[in-house]
């Protein structure tokens, strides 16, 4: 029997916003795809929640969030390495 380290997890047709924070929980998850999601205000906060995420494949449902998607992902890559300068 494999002992698994780490696992990905994929979400389609999801709205997600400040709730994808829960996933904070699964302390292996590395690679997370969420493929034609609506991301709903919020994002942002769940995501940067999402520390053991090493890997990530963002496919908005709609072509306009791509930009909102961008800006907020910019912005959780930003408080992620504030908080690693910070240990």
């Amino acid at each position: 029997m494999k002992n698994y380290n780490h696992f990905s997890l994929r979400l389609e047709r999801a709205v997600t916003g400040d709730e994808l924070g829960v996933l904070s929980s699964l302390k292996n998850l590395q690679n997370l795809e969420l493929i034609d999601n609506e991301f709903k205000p919020g994002f942002d906060k769940g995501f940067v929640l999402l520390k053991s995420v090493r890997k990530t494949l963002l496919i908005p449902v709609y072509v306009d969030e791509v930009i909102v998607i961008i800006i907020a992902y910019i912005q959780v890559v930003k408080i992620s390495q504030i908080f690693r300068l910070q240990k």
